[in-house]
């Protein structure tokens, strides 16, 4: 049930998605674009974290 909530939270219309933190979708044109696009959103949330130790 716990994937069906989040499906429809993250609103996910196709697979493979990746959400990052919870508050990002990465979206690519290809598998390999979106990959890159997640370790930059993953960056981006590691980074909020350290700024706000």
């Amino acid at each position: 049930m716990h994937a069906e909530q989040m499906v429809r939270t993250h609103r996910v219309n196709e697979i493979p998605t990746l959400v990052v933190d919870g508050r990002f979708i990465a979206m690519g044109r290809s598998y390999a674009d979106m990959l890159r696009i997640a370790s930059e959103l993953h960056a981006k949330v590691r980074a909020e974290g350290a700024a706000r130790k």
